[in-house]
C-alpha cells in the first residue's frame, strides 16, 4: 500500500512539473494564474511525501494532509470546468481523493 501511495504522490508532482512546463514563457497574469497553480499542484505532492515519510509520528500532519487533498480535488474540479479541460482536471481530483483515502490509515513506522 505505501508503494501505491509513494507512486501516486509522484505522479501528483510529475503532473505538476508538466503544468508548470506547458506555460508560455510570458510576464502576464494569466501566465502567473497558471504558474501558481502550477505550483500549487506541486506543493500538494510534496506534502503528501512528507505525509508518507512522517504520518506516524505527526498524526495531526495526516488529518491535515486529508484535508488538503479534499480541498485540492474540488479546486482542480471547477478549474477544470472553468477552463473546460475536465479530463485532466478529473485526474487530478481523483489522485487527490485516493490520497485522501490513503492518508486516512494511520502511517507505520518506517524500517531502520
Amino acid at each position: 500500500m505505501r508503494t501505491v501511495d509513494l507512486i501516486i504522490a509522484w505522479v501528483i508532482v510529475l503532473l505538476g512539473l508538466i503544468y508548470i512546463s506547458a506555460i508560455q514563457h510570458q510576464f502576464t497574469p494569466e501566465v502567473m494564474w497558471y504558474l501558481g497553480s502550477g505550483l500549487l499542484i506541486v506543493l500538494i505532492g510534496l506534502l503528501n511525501l512528507i505525509r508518507i515519510r512522517y504520518s506516524y509520528a505527526a498524526s495531526g500532519l495526516r488529518w491535515m494532509v486529508v484535508g488538503i487533498n479534499l480541498g485540492f480535488a474540488c479546486y482542480v474540479f471547477f478549474l477544470g470546468k472553468a477552463q473546460t479541460l475536465s479530463v485532466p482536471g478529473a485526474i487530478l481530483g481523483a489522485l487527490a481523493v485516493v490520497e485522501s483515502l490513503l492518508a486516512i490509515r494511520p502511517g507505520a513506522e518506517p524500517a531502520k
